[in-house]
């Protein structure tokens, strides 16, 4: 008696579970218009389709930059609207990925809303969907990443007392700028055996130091004391014995630097012979502003690489300008030609910052 009992509970609470389905399948379809539309299933089949297509094209699962989606609903429908962002791939045409996934769209009988294809060829935003349902908001875009560059302009000065310090250095293959004093020995021999051999020649300036007369820049420098019309001579003079030379930096200077009247009647001589101008940093000059103010292109040692000729300081000097060049880009590093240690750090130590990146270039690379 207890299990036919049983038996009947049991069959009435399965009616009552379909009678409540019944029910509440009534209730929803009460409640839902008649004309109700769902457009999960186009969004996707559409989604589907564009994704061939630019498969077809090219791209691949890398060029995908952002892809988001949102359920929507309404009194009469509910749809799924995607939105995706993607990089275009090196040698793809916008114009052709725009008629390509139009076409796709239209195929499977979606609707175009809206087509923007930037002037500038950088960016194509298509939105696409179903009747005035918008379905997808597609978005490629060229996003154009300069490489970083990490330059530095190795730049040797003293050069001209003697032939034969310059060897080692020319025997070093990157880019290296030889500063020449004038009227020395081998000034103009060295002009030419310089810039046969492929590499840039600088005038080096000799200009009066504050430690004058203690310390003498040479017989061809140039000092405050001068009028205008000897500063414009002996600059003349002075460059006449380096034929190649394609720019200017100071030798000594510290006074000279520092005095903008003088200044300025010197770098208008260097603008005046179509030549750039660079700083040697001894002191804190007026160089960058006259400079801009004639239109003179400029550029300005960051770091001197060997005060002291010693290997482990020469080293230690070429790692901070890798790290200046990290921060800032461009860096102009300067050594003399009489040190011993220098050639023989640069010589270990190029292709390493090569390794790392560092592309070694003449100072007129560098000039703004």
């Amino acid at each position: 008696m207890r299990k036919k009992s049983k038996s009947i509970i049991k069959f009435l609470f399965i009616i009552l579970i379909i009678l409540g389905g019944w029910y509440w399948h009534k209730l929803i379809k009460k409640k839902m218009p008649v004309d109700f539309v769902d457009y999960t299933f186009f969004s996707q089949k559409l989604d589907k389709r564009i994704n061939e297509e630019l498969i077809s094209l090219g791209f691949s699962n890398e060029d995908l930059l952002k892809k988001y989606h949102q359920q929507k609903k309404n009194e009469t429908m509910c749809w799924l609207e995607i939105t995706k962002e993607i990089k275009i791939p090196d040698g793809c045409s916008l114009s052709v990925c725009k008629e390509r996934i139009i076409a796709a769209v239209e195929e499977i009988g979606g609707d175009i809303h809206e087509v923007d294809l930037a002037e500038t060829g950088e960016k194509l935003k298509i939105i696409c969907g179903k009747d005035s349902t918008i379905l997808q908001n597609l978005i490629l875009w060229r996003k154009r990443i300069k490489e970083k560059k990490y330059r530095i302009a190795l730049v040797i000065d003293d050069v001209g007392y003697n032939e034969r310090f310059v060897d080692k250095f020319l025997k070093l293959d990157i880019p290296i700028t030889f500063c020449i004093l004038p009227r020395e020995k081998y000034s103009t021999i060295l002009s030419g055996k310089i810039a046969k051999a492929g590499k840039e020649v600088l005038l080096h300036l000799p200009l009066e130091p504050k430690a004058y007369p203690k310390i003498n820049p040479g017989p061809w420098a140039i000092f405050t004391s001068m009028s205008a019309g000897k500063i414009k001579e002996i600059f003349f003079s002075n460059l006449e014995s380096i034929p190649d030379a394609v720019g200017v930096n100071n030798h000594m200077g510290s006074r000279f630097m520092e005095n903008g009247e003088k200044l300025k009647v010197l770098l208008a001589c260097v603008k005046e012979k179509g030549l750039f101008f660079l700083d040697s940093n001894t002191t804190s000059s007026f160089a960058d502003r006259i400079s801009k103010d004639l239109g003179l292109k400029f550029a300005k040692n960051k770091v001197f690489l060997d005060n002291k000729d010693d290997i482990n300081y020469v080293r230690k000097q070429l790692k901070l300008a890798y790290r200046k060049v990290l921060k800032e880009g461009n860096v102009v590093a300067i050594g003399h030609v009489q040190r011993k240690a220098t050639p023989i750090v640069l010589a270990e130590e190029i292709n390493i910052l090569k390794e790392k990146g560092v592309e070694f270039v003449f100072v007129s690379e560098l000039v703004d």
